[in-house]
């Protein structure tokens, strides 16, 4: 099954009516999810490792986040091969019913700057990608949630190092016809390393079209944010693949950041959902290592860590 995405400008958008105050997420109506644009309640039954996630959240009852959206300069990330992570393919039959929902948790990373041969920082700008997202592995269309990590150093003559550190929630997508992943930031919304996340991104069906859809809690100030894609005719939504990746930009486009040390990042909650045929774990995906720099991910019994490269 694969239909087009909901025809129109390729822009996101939040919710159109903000959540009323109070906003239990547990109790409210699939309609009433649908359109603030939080998270559809799973099926107990059929997806009850899904259910248990999503009803922890809601019970804790996450605060709506009013965020404007803006667009970031994203060109080289869709090009990268220093990304690494877990990745969920289709697995034939080949007419199975397509993924419709990812989620993820992970603990957002602090970067710190590489070294150089005598042991002294790196001088530059540094940045990585954390996120879950629907394809993008054996198919251009893509819709992901997750955050943007900035890092800026400067090493003055004498050895001092000033650093500037910046994060940011974001939606990134991609059609097959575009050269280039979009990347918007959720401004005014509040993420920073050492936050605990949980990304959830899915799709919607109306009058035979498919909306991509982006959410994001952050699970340590119990507040969250979402956004809808429109799309350009001919992008299509496949659900053929489930990721969770840590990345950067491609090194060989000019002036990329630099990639740097995060340490380890661990994915977990990492569940794929099909409509018609239950949930399938991230324990079930392969794992992929970076070819441009030394990072890889390894399973592990909390979920999947994804390591960085090495500290010089």
């Amino acid at each position: 099954m694969t239909l087009p995405l909901t025809k129109g400008l390729r822009l996101p958008r939040g919710p159109l009516h903000a959540p009323p105050d109070g906003f239990a997420p547990g109790s409210a109506t699939d309609d009433e999810l649908k359109k603030f644009i939080y998270p559809p309640r799973p099926n107990p039954t059929s997806a009850p490792k899904h259910y248990a996630v999503w009803q922890q959240i809601a019970s804790c009852r996450p605060q709506f986040v009013s965020s404007t959206l803006s667009e970031a300069e994203i060109t080289g990330l869709e090009e990268a091969r220093n990304w690494s992570g877990a990745v969920l393919p289709s697995t034939p039959p080949d007419d199975r019913v397509p993924f419709d929902c990812i989620i993820g948790s992970w603990i957002i990373p602090n970067l710190h700057p590489r070294r150089n041969a005598n042991r002294t920082y790196k001088t530059g700008d540094y940045q990585c990608y954390t996120w879950v997202g629907m394809d993008g592995w054996t198919n251009d269309d893509c819709v992901k949630i997750g955050v943007v990590l900035d890092l800026e150093v400067n090493v003055d003559d004498g050895g001092g190092t000033t650093q500037k550190r910046s994060a940011c929630a974001a939606i990134l997508f991609r059609g097959k016809a575009e050269d280039t992943m979009t990347v918007h930031i959720f401004k005014d919304f509040a993420v920073d390393p050492g936050d605990f996340v949980t990304g959830w991104v899915w799709v919607t069906e109306d009058d035979d079209a498919i909306v991509g859809n982006g959410w994001i809690c952050n699970r340590s100030s119990n507040k969250w944010v979402s956004a809808s894609v429109d799309a350009p005719d001919g992008v299509t939504f496949n659900g053929t693949s489930a990721e969770w990746i840590v990345a950067g930009k491609s090194p060989n486009v000019a002036d990329a950041p630099l990639f740097p040390n995060y340490g380890a990042t661990v994915f977990f909650n990492g569940l794929a959902h099909r409509k018609e045929d239950g949930t399938e774990s991230m324990e079930g995906a392969m794992m992929v290592a970076a070819q441009d720099i030394k990072s890889s991910a390894v399973r592990d019994t909390n979920g999947v860590i994804v390591y960085s490269a090495a500290l010089f």
